[in-house]
């Protein structure tokens, strides 16, 4: 004999879901191996592992199981939450029409895009070719940037990173330590 259905969701000590994310649907215990008939077997994969205990369809009232992509996303959007990026470089990289793929990947991976430094920004990313000696003086933009965020108030605290930084965040979907990408520090002559 089969455990009594659920009523309503069991209360759980998980943090809540990402803005956006639903919870994941409540799992059915699945029946002992000897209740499982050979034809669900065969199809390959249990059925508790579908969402459902039985090999049909669960019924309107049960919850679907989530998308692969609802997943991913929900995973990927807390890498970078709380980093508000501003592109540094000669040229605004968000000025034309379509989003370059290292913006649509930050805020992808959670990170806020902003067009100008803010008292919110938390990192300046700046194109490798300002790291060779002397770039990062001869760069108009990035040298108002830096101004702008002396008026603000947040150059001791805002990251001077390599865009490569926000990259390999990406790739090990992990906040990674800033001090190894930093490029420029509070006080270092400009």
């Amino acid at each position: 004999s089969r455990p009594p259905a659920r009523e309503g969701p069991a209360p759980s000590s998980e943090p809540d879901p990402p803005a956006g994310c639903s919870s994941p649907p409540a799992p059915h215990p699945a029946p002992p191996l000897g209740e499982q008939s050979l034809a669900e077997l065969a199809r390959g994969t249990p059925p508790a592992l579908l969402g459902h205990s039985s090999g049909t369809p669960p019924r309107a009232a049960e919850p679907a199981t989530r998308d692969v992509r609802t997943i991913v996303r929900c995973m990927s959007e807390n890498v970078l939450a709380g980093v508000h990026c501003v592109f540094g470089g000669p040229a605004d990289v968000l000025a034309g029409v379509a989003r370059p793929p290292e913006v649509v990947l930050a805020e992808r991976f959670g990170a806020t895009i902003e067009a100008t430094l803010s008292a919110k920004s938390t990192h300046l990313l700046l194109p490798p070719a300002l790291l060779a000696p002397r770039a990062l003086a001869q760069c108009r933009r990035t040298q108002e940037m830096l101004s702008h965020a002396r008026s603000l108030g947040i150059e001791p605290t805002l990251h001077r990173v390599d865009l490569r930084w926000l990259l390999a965040c990406v790739a090990n979907w992990s906040h990674l330590p800033e001090a190894e990408w930093t490029t420029l520090s509070a006080g270092d002559p400009l």
